[in-house]
């Protein structure tokens, strides 16, 4: 049996569990001569997960000089953000990051990929613009909301998270953590769309 998984060599920032054949609970094998060579990688730093924050790492230490992998279990980075498409009405709804602060470190960060930002007034006046982020187009023609559904569908999310009452502290997971907080959003509305 040939055996491969990421060994890091000269990993220094972060802790990195590796894969392995055996149980998760007896512990790895870190020493490079039980893995075939060419599953080696000899980076300075491993980032596991290229969401936000891990992007913005790897950035970082390679502007340090670093030499950096990033572990993403995706086939993009982003984290969660997401496109959502509802399936009654066609239309994408993007999820994951809503707000950034007013912070030099925000501009800055947006100035390094060539994007611009503007300020805008959410306290009401300007009517709402819905955008597909994919295509950068503007949709138009989508329905006014329902609040009755609205109403209903808040019910069913707030019965969904009853079920993991330690998220009001934070994103602190049971262990092992439930299926249904692994799944990708949309699957997760799917499966819940009809709890009460």
């Amino acid at each position: 049996m040939r055996l491969c998984t990421i060994a890091v060599a000269g990993l220094n920032a972060l802790p990195l569990v590796v894969g392995s054949t055996g149980s998760p609970r007896t512990g790895y094998n870190l020493d490079p001569n039980h893995f075939d060579s060419d599953c080696i990688v000899d980076v300075d730093v491993a980032v596991i997960g290229g969401g936000s924050a891990g992007t913005y790492a790897v950035i970082q230490l390679k502007d340090q000089g670093k030499k950096v992998m990033v572990i993403e279990k995706k086939a993009r980075l982003g984290g969660h953000t997401e496109t959502y498409t509802d399936t009654e009405s066609g239309y994408p709804i993007d999820m994951g990051v809503k707000l950034y602060y007013d912070d030099p470190i925000v501009y800055d960060w947006y100035a390094r990929f060539n994007l611009s930002t503007a300020t805008i007034d959410v306290t009401g006046g300007a009517a709402p613009q819905y955008v597909d982020f994919r295509t950068g187009q503007i949709l138009k023609g989508v329905p006014a909301g329902n609040d009755t559904e609205l109403a209903a569908a808040i019910q069913r999310y707030t019965a969904v998270l009853s079920k993991y009452p330690q998220l009001e502290a934070g994103f602190y997971l049971p262990d092992p953590v439930p299926e249904d907080l692994l799944m990708p959003f949309g699957q997760f509305v799917e499966n819940n769309s009809s709890s009460t």
